[in-house]
């Protein structure tokens, strides 16, 4: 997961039915957290549940950035 100014987060995705749910690994037990992609003041918490209906999809998703594995 990136973010403006921020280090990236290793995340792990699970896709359901209705929703995509981003896990956090924490020792063994992966956790619902939310992130910030800014200041506090300036955005709220982003939810680590996102229902399909409010996703944006595109066909083609480059990355622009170099990845790590």
């Amino acid at each position: 997961l990136r973010r403006p100014n921020k280090a990236p987060v290793p995340v792990h995705i699970l896709l359901l039915e209705e929703m995509v749910v981003i896990l956090q690994k924490e020792s063994e037990k992966f956790i619902l957290k939310f992130f910030q992609s800014g200041t506090p003041a300036q955005q709220a918490p982003l939810s680590p549940i996102i229902k399909m209906s409010t996703l944006l999809v595109r066909e083609n998703a480059v990355c622009k950035f170099n990845t790590v594995l």
